[in-house]
């Protein structure tokens, strides 16, 4: 059993650590423009929710850089998701309303120099009581979640309002792997802590 458990944990954290951002949007009557447009690095994932009870279909239009449809979709709360792995720009639209919901989803590859400027250390690592972020020099409009190994978020908090290196209290913690997930604008990097 504990084999078993041990399994199961490390693909979850070797899944979440390769993992990439998941984006969201609002899909109902009049939805269009920057509303149903985004920046987005390739491998994250889109999913559009339905907010109202309307029929709707998320549909590449010709020239996208990839295809991709949801098909007709009834109902609030039905999602459609789509990861995208290559880059490019993706126009988007309703098929059922054309004219009034349509996007873009603009895909590009993070670069060396946008993830090493998101490069962080925490330490001390494995811990007890704290951990600290060990983070860029210069850096703003970042936030830092943290999971557990079941994939829960516990903790979501903006790091602008620290003025040097964060001291993250982990007492309340249980012990266990959690897993640092810190972002800005346009990179994501994500760590492994240990709480002892």
């Amino acid at each position: 059993m504990k084999a078993k458990l041990f399994l199961l944990v490390s693909a979850f954290v070797a899944l979440t650590l390769n993992a990439q951002t998941e984006h969201f949007i609002t899909w109902q009557m009049g939805v269009n423009g920057s509303a149903a447009s985004l920046e987005i690095q390739v491998g994250d994932t889109v999913t559009w929710t339905w907010a109202d009870a309307v029929p709707h279909t998320v549909t590449s239009l010709p020239g996208a850089a990839e295809s991709f449809s949801s098909g007709f979709l009834t109902g609030i709360g039905q999602s459609y998701s789509k990861t995208f792995t290559v880059e490019g720009v993706n126009d988007y639209q309703c098929d059922v309303h054309p004219g009034t919901m349509f996007g873009t989803i603009t895909v590009s590859t993070l670069s060396t120099d946008d993830y090493s400027k998101l490069s962080f250390t925490i330490y001390p690592n494995p811990g007890i009581d704290r951990f600290i972020l060990e983070l860029p020099a210069s850096y703003s409009g970042l936030t830092m979640e943290v999971f557990d190994v079941l994939g829960k978020k516990i903790v979501h908090k903006n790091l602008d309002e620290f003025t040097s290196n964060p001291v993250i209290n982990v007492t309340d913690w249980n012990k266990g792997v959690y897993l640092i997930k810190l972002s800005s604008e346009n990179t994501v990097q994500t760590k492994k802590f240990i709480k002892q």
